[in-house]
């Protein structure tokens, strides 16, 4: 692997959590990352959807080059997310990292079978999350080699 593959760059990262408790903790650890842009916290499904569709308030937004997304979200699942996310050829190359409580067998096998690129079981306190979300912003900022973004089509 050459040099520039590893070289830093920003990433953006959609987050999709309906715990406001969990989403400012999300936040405020990335917003200390000097490699991630945060574009955007939505508390659902439906809005995760829309905003990678670039519907309605969401028609200027930048697209992400991953999204965080729960599992358990109110109007669209995760599950549904990923389904409708991967179906779309113009979002199916967007990396979707799942982060959420669950640590059930059947919700990480039903996840990878939708599409996730990763599942994560969110951790218990803060120093644990800022451990996990560094370990995702080394994996996503540096080591990963996305495809080259070509512009939606309108």
């Amino acid at each position: 692997m050459s040099a520039s593959h590893l070289t830093p760059r920003r990433v953006r990262v959609l987050v999709v959590e309906d715990s406001r408790t969990q989403a400012a903790l999300i936040a405020a650890i990335l917003d200390t990352d000097e490699r991630l842009e945060l574009l955007h916290i939505l508390e659902d499904g439906e809005q995760a959807l829309a905003y990678l569709r670039r519907e309605g308030a969401y028609e200027d937004d930048a697209r992400p080059d991953f999204v965080l997304l729960d599992l358990h979200l109110p109007k669209k699942d995760g599950i549904e997310v990923l389904h409708e996310l991967k179906a779309d050829a113009e979002l199916r190359s967007i990396p979707v990292v799942m982060l959420t409580s669950s640590d059930r067998q059947d919700d990480v096998l039903n996840c990878y079978a939708a599409g996730a690129s990763s599942y994560i079981t969110k951790p218990v306190d803060q120093e644990g999350m800022e451990r996990v979300l560094k370990l995702v912003s080394d994996y996503w900022g540096e080591a990963n080699v996305p495809p080259q973004q070509r512009p939606l089509s309108s």
